[in-house]
């Protein structure tokens, strides 16, 4: 477990009982896939993410805690692109994001959720699959000339992979719903199903789990975990620290705009910093 602050040394120990079961995430050594270093983000005179640093390592969740103000939703959102007036240094998978656009930074495999499902609700839950899809030959001037056999045989496979997506999460049954239509908790598994559409590398969370009832967490939750397992990162902001200790490899604490520790939540609970940010909030 690491600390940041002035003195770089770790703070007396104390003890604020999260909750939560446990888990024994795998140890990772390899290099970090996202690398943020002294993030900082103003908004005219107000400082809303104060020189963050750290990693994420790739085939991992981790999770991104602090409380209500300390700049989560900016770092992720700086990530992204979404934040024009960022400096520091954010690379991942050996290129570098500040300074790019949102959909510049989406074709390097980043994708992201919002804290309230950003879905096109007047089409179908299969077409907001579709419209999640990377963007194929058919969407260029050449393709035009190539044929509509073509054409129909990729119009196919993204009809199949959807189909395949909505099976994994048991709701093939709803595939020509309306999504305004959808429960909170469906808006949610469509919106991590149309981010699986396109193969992600990496995951950017932002309260995946915030309105659902607790059976839907729990499906989330497991269908988050084969994803791990599979491979794909994720970085996920969550206000359930039970969870975040059930899923998170490793743990990001933020406040007042700055990483102040980061860990596992075993540890990070005797972190008198972590305590006293938690208690501040």
């Amino acid at each position: 477990m690491t600390t940041v602050g002035e003195s770089g040394t770790r703070p007396p120990a104390s003890r604020l009982d999260f909750g939560g079961a446990g888990r024994d995430g795998p140890t990772v050594t390899r290099d970090p896939l996202l690398s943020v270093r002294e993030l900082r983000v103003s908004f005219g005179g107000l400082v809303a993410v104060a020189g963050a640093t750290f990693d994420v390592r790739p085939g991992t969740i981790t999770g991104l805690i602090g409380p209500n103000g300390a700049g989560k939703s900016t770092v992720v959102n700086a990530i992204a692109g979404q934040v024009r007036t960022a400096s520091g240094r954010v690379s991942f998978d050996g290129h570098e994001l500040l300074g790019q656009k949102p959909h510049a930074i989406a074709s390097l495999g980043i994708r992201r959720s919002f804290q309230i499902a950003n879905l096109f609700d007047s089409m179908t839950v299969i077409e907001n699959l579709l419209i999640g899809a990377r963007p194929w030959d058919g969407e260029n001037v050449r393709a035009c000339f190539v044929g509509r056999r073509r054409w129909r045989r990729r119009e196919s496979e993204l009809a199949s992979k959807a189909m395949s997506i909505m099976d994994h999460f048991g709701v093939r049954k709803l595939a020509d719903e309306v999504a305004g239509n959808l429960s909170g908790g469906q808006k949610r598994i469509l919106e991590l199903m149309r981010i699986l559409m396109s193969d992600p590398k990496m995951m950017l969370l932002d309260e995946p789990m915030a309105g659902i009832n607790p059976v839907l967490v729990q499906t989330i939750a497991e269908h988050l975990r084969r994803l791990r397992d599979e491979g794909t990162t994720m970085l996920m902001i969550e206000h359930d620290l039970s969870l975040i200790e059930e899923l998170c490899d490793s743990v990001i604490v933020m406040a007042n705009g700055a990483v102040i520790a980061e860990g596992s939540l075993e540890v990070l609970r005797e972190n008198e910093m972590v305590v006293n940010a938690y208690l501040a909030g």
